[in-house]
């Protein structure tokens, strides 16, 4: 099976989505959905049918489990669905008080993750990569955890094949067989955003140019109506050097663009 992370496996239309969940005894997890109903579930329920679901009998890896707002997932073989524990599992509501903060939490954080656009990624040790984001955060995200002793998943441990990860703005792919949707690591990545000095200019450097791509401009006729010269707007769209606001308007002004400050 493609070991392919998208944003199908973690988000469902309905209101079965899984907004927490919290590990009990033995092989049952509790899942807080976002209409505020919680349920109890056991997943070896069904390991008849899916005798894959034996893993989960050794804690440690059970522990390991992920939500994925449309189920849980522990690697590739092995995870379940939200609909299948909301239909099967058994509401305990009322055994919870003051879980509402988890789903304001959810539905802000519902309304941002999936509009978000990769601009850049740095690759790092132990398979985790940092993907800056056009909001400005830098998300990091190990691959190994997402797909626990995945085989193919295991073959970016050859850093030579993991450095040659290609970035679009929604997706981070390696090979036909290895790929994440980068909606996913935003979701689910660790904030380092703090780590990093001057992501701005890639920020900036990086809506100019799908600025000047959505107005069909090549980077010469831009350069000549802003009068800067193109290799210093090479560089701009680029994030390679410091940038005024006095710049910054003269090409949005070429571009017939707006900006936009938001201090919080």
């Amino acid at each position: 099976m493609k070991p392919t992370i998208t944003i199908d496996n973690i988000y469902s239309p309905t209101c079965k989505n899984i907004v927490h969940f919290w590990f009990k005894e033995g092989t049952t997890i509790d899942a807080l959905f976002s209409n505020g109903v919680i349920k109890r579930y056991d997943v070896l329920n069904f390991v008849e049918t899916f005798p894959s679901l034996l893993a989960l009998k050794d804690r440690s890896f059970f522990l390991k489990g992920i939500n994925m707002r449309g189920g849980i997932y522990w690697d590739e073989n092995v995870d379940v669905g939200a609909d299948e524990i909301y239909d099967y599992g058994t509401d305990v509501s009322f055994e919870y008080n003051d879980y509402e903060h988890l789903i304001v939490e959810y539905e802000d954080r519902n309304k941002s993750w999936l509009l978000k656009k990769a601009i850049y990624v740095w690759f790092k040790e132990n398979v985790a990569v940092d993907v800056l984001f056009d909001d400005g955060l830098v998300k990091r995200f190990n691959m190994l955890k997402i797909a626990n002793n995945s085989p193919v998943i295991e073959k970016l441990k050859d850093y030579q094949l993991f450095k040659k990860g290609k970035l679009t703005p929604v997706a981070l792919t390696w090979t036909t067989d290895i790929d994440i949707e980068t909606r996913v690591i935003y979701a689910l990545g660790d904030d380092v955003t703090n780590e990093y000095d001057n992501v701005w200019n890639l920020v900036v450097g990086f809506k100019i140019k799908q600025k000047r791509i959505k107005k069909r401009m090549s980077q010469e006729q831009l350069a000549e109506l802003s009068g800067i010269d193109q290799a210093t707007l090479s560089k701009i769209e680029k994030g390679q050097m410091n940038i005024s606001i006095k710049t910054i308007a003269r090409i949005t002004n070429a571009l017939n663009a707006k900006i936009k400050f938001d201090i919080k």
